[in-house]
């Protein structure tokens, strides 16, 4: 089952479902174009004007109507254009849905498995540390399930940059990544379930400029984001929904980013160091370790694999918009266990304290019966310790006693 998550067979599968696909962010400006299309028995030419959202998508530039059955088209996005006729305006060439090439695009929320099932399924990866990385999954997933913050430090080789490229090619209406030195539009990336940033210390200074507002607003658990606030012209809304949005970072340990690792000393820009104590307080950090085992990665025959496969990414694709659906808080309101040592952060109050328990829910949802999530919230706990460890000295991972002296509730 490996080789069904490999990059490329995931790129085919996307490529055959999201091909086409229009969302509001692709719509640019309404343009009107004059046409000739003729001459008319009185010698003039004559001309049909066409009116309509101009948009690109891989380097295709498209018109798309401004109403379908007079309804505005920002109201029916998403859509899928299938079908489309051309027509050249000076030196450039634009594509014309036809009466038929549009359709509405969705995907039918389909409860086909169990939630562990779905965990487990996912890029089931060997891994040198494989509580940590069903840990990783746990939080990846779960984040496009419930609402929370996070930000996970790790070695290198640990895997984290897999399972958020999987995803943004699996759901990528759910899940977008931001990276440094692509500097994509953030407007584009926000009305989604997860948003994740790759490698914070190493984006630039414009770039984190662009991106300090949407961690404000999101980083409070906000619902909406002004266009205003980013300045960012060209797009069509003055405010977006985040309401279903979770926002996560992912970077090396703060080692990695110092001498002699790196040349140039780059730990001013580490999370805990680059924003506020406020801004640290909105997002749960965890440290987790181990690295992916390379060697389980086979060339395969990719189409040959897709073809295979493809039911199950359908099946697993459902599942996961039967779970965003309200599929997951469904599952929740079934399990009533309870954390062991939950008296060592005590209460439930504080914006760390929201995030962990969020956390402490999927793992709920996941396990089997209460020892089971006993076992996957003390070492999330511990996670959390590992992390303030990580910024002070090296050494082992701390038991739950030791963590309650960094209590979430006196995390600064």
């Amino acid at each position: 089952m490996i080789e069904y998550w490999s990059y490329d067979v995931i790129k085919l599968f996307h490529d055959a479902h999201y091909t086409g696909i229009v969302e509001e962010a692709h719509l640019k400006e309404l343009k009107s174009f004059k046409l000739k299309v003729g001459v008319g028995t009185d010698g003039k030419a004559q001309h049909e004007t066409i009116e309509g959202w101009l948009v690109l998508i891989n380097k295709l530039k498209y018109i798309l109507p401004q109403y379908i059955d007079e309804v505005d088209l920002r109201d029916v996005l998403p859509i899928k254009i299938k079908k489309t006729t051309q027509f050249a305006n000076f030196s450039n060439i634009y594509h014309k849905p036809t009466a038929d090439g549009m359709v509405k695009f969705n995907i039918p929320p389909e409860c086909g498995m169990s939630f562990k099932d779905w965990i487990d399924n996912f890029a089931p990866f060997q891994h040198t540390n494989p509580t940590h990385w069903l840990l990783y999954k746990l939080i990846i997933l779960g984040a496009l399930c419930t609402r929370f913050n996070f930000r996970i430090a790790t070695q290198p080789g640990f895997g984290k940059d897999s399972l958020p490229t999987i995803l943004s090619d699996l759901i990528p209406l759910a899940v977008s990544i931001y990276t440094p030195k692509s500097a994509p539009r953030l407007m584009s990336m926000l009305e989604r379930s997860l948003l994740v940033v790759n490698e914070q210390p190493d984006v630039a200074k414009d770039d984190m400029e662009a991106l300090e507002p949407v961690i404000r607003v999101a980083g409070d658990m906000r619902t909406k984001v002004q266009n205003s606030a980013l300045a960012v012209s060209g797009f069509t809304k003055d405010e977006y929904d985040i309401s279903q949005l979770s926002m996560g970072f992912l970077y090396n340990e703060i080692k990695d980013y110092m001498p002699p690792n790196i040349k140039v000393d780059k730990t001013q820009k580490y999370f805990d160091n680059y924003f506020t104590p406020a801004t640290n307080q909105r997002f749960m950090p965890f440290h987790l370790s181990g690295e992916i085992d390379v060697s389980q990665f086979k060339k395969v025959d990719k189409g040959e694999v897709y073809e295979a496969c493809m039911p199950k990414l359908k099946s697993w694709v459902k599942m996961a918009k039967w779970l965003m659906d309200g599929g997951f808080d469904n599952l929740l309101r079934s399990k009533d266990y309870t954390w062991e040592n939950e008296r060592f952060i005590g209460t439930r109050t504080g914006r760390l304290n929201y995030h962990f328990y969020a956390v402490l829910d999927v793992c709920k949802v996941y396990a089997s019966n209460e020892k089971e999530f006993n076992v996957l919230a003390n070492e999330l706990y511990r996670c959390f310790g590992n992390y303030m460890k990580m910024l002070s000295v090296d050494g082992e991972g701390m038991t739950v006693e030791e963590i309650d002296r960094t209590k979430l509730t006196n995390y600064k």
